[in-house]
């Protein structure tokens, strides 16, 4: 990956096979160069925009960076790769903290493909992971201003969201995860045949977004978040799936 315009590499001399990507909009560029011994070799690509998407967005609710423990990607790397894929709504969802992306992209000067909302992965210990977006960056606050949650349940943390004056909305983040186990329909014990949780103190009627596939297909979730979403719409109840 070489990166988004102008860009460059250093290759030992020899054939080379580049490939030019601009996500699932645009058609490959796919060609053979020969790159010699102390000598530039540019590639020229005119990607043919083949699938039309007006008034259709693409968005990522769920990007970790350097902020969260278990990523090691740098932000301005994230941003140029989600671009060059043909992301246009990329959301900082980093675990316990607030952080903007809007600058980022502006630092790189992809303000014409992308938007950048700042938010955050709101990541309990006890009852799961929800992302959280728009919010506002305080810079003087712990952590961005992260909404805190120690000692409470989830009605009353996702109400405290729900009234924030940036009126963000609220993602439930793997829902199963089963590798981590802070999932939050595992944690409350969801069943979706008859649409009620165990821990009944810690169910909320309100959320209405549900990640169905994180870094998965829907083939290896149809058994679990994507039959748990259709068993919401089953139940007449509005559920956006992301």
């Amino acid at each position: 990956v070489l990166g988004i315009g102008p860009g460059g590499c250093t290759l030992p001399p020899g054939d080379y096979r580049v490939i030019v990507s601009r996500g699932y909009e645009y058609e490959l560029e796919d060609s053979m160069v020969t790159i010699a011994a102390d000598a530039t070799t540019e590639v020229a690509a005119s990607l043919r925009h083949s699938v039309d998407t007006t008034g259709v967005m693409c968005a990522d609710y769920h990007i970790h960076t350097t902020r969260s423990l278990d990523s090691e990607d740098d932000a301005r790397l994230k941003v140029a790769c989600l671009v060059a894929d043909g992301l246009e709504i990329p959301i900082r969802s980093d675990h316990e903290f607030v952080a903007e992306m809007q600058p980022v992209i502006d630092v790189l000067g992809l303000g014409d493909f992308a938007l950048g909302l700042v938010g955050e992965e709101l990541s309990t210990w006890e009852w799961g992971h929800f992302g959280v977006f728009p919010l506002v960056y305080d810079r003087a606050a712990p952590s961005g201003g992260r909404i805190p949650w120690e000692g409470r349940l989830p009605p009353a943390v996702f109400a405290d969201v729900r009234a924030r004056p940036e009126d963000p909305l609220l993602v439930v983040n793997h829902p199963l995860a089963g590798s981590i186990g802070f999932g939050y329909f595992t944690v409350i014990g969801y069943d979706p045949v008859t649409g009620m949780a165990d821990r009944a103190d810690h169910w909320d009627e309100d959320f209405t977004i549900l990640e169905v596939a994180n870094d998965s297909s829907f083939e290896e979730n149809r058994t679990g978040t994507i039959r748990d979403w259709f068993s919401f719409l089953s139940q007449g109840r509005e559920m956006w799936a992301v």
